[in-house]
């Protein structure tokens, strides 16, 4: 959606919802990091069909959605088996987007033998969703491999 709020400059946005009550429709618009809405009238409102209508910015750096953690953070007592999310959420709006996730995990064990560590994009605060999302890293603490 490309559209101009008065007084102001072009703005574009995709919408991401649409909802009906009578007697007024409510479009949901985001402005990726460039793009917010004024409390003021819109003018000129142009809608297209088109993925990338003439003139979109599609520097992929305008519609980023990120979350950076600066912080640490630790589960006490983990128990095997279970997802655990450490307050860490990202809003993604509706459509279709490229997903990409690092993290740094240290894991501190009390005894030897071997460890599985996972991490996941999910949709839910506890458990993994799709598979194609985890990451899994396996540490080994056999003695019997030595370097040649």
């Amino acid at each position: 959606m490309r559209l101009q709020q008065a007084g102001g400059a072009i703005k574009y946005f995709i919408v991401t919802g649409v909802s009906y009550s009578s007697p007024s429709t409510t479009l949901t618009l985001y402005g990726g990091t460039d793009y917010d809405l004024a409390n003021s009238a819109i003018i000129e409102p142009y809608f297209s069909m088109a993925k990338t209508p003439y003139g979109f910015p599609l520097d992929e750096a305008k519609w980023r959605v990120e979350s950076l953690v600066t912080s640490d953070s630790s589960q006490a007592s983990p128990v095997a088996g279970t997802w655990y999310n450490k307050g860490v959420s990202l809003a993604v709006p509706i459509g279709r987007w490229k997903v990409e996730y690092a993290a740094e995990l240290e894991v501190t064990r009390a005894a030897a033998g071997a460890l599985d560590v996972f991490a996941t994009l999910s949709t839910a605060a506890n458990s993994e969703v799709n598979k194609e999302t985890t990451t899994k890293i396996g540490i080994s603490s056999d003695t019997s491999m030595k370097d040649p």
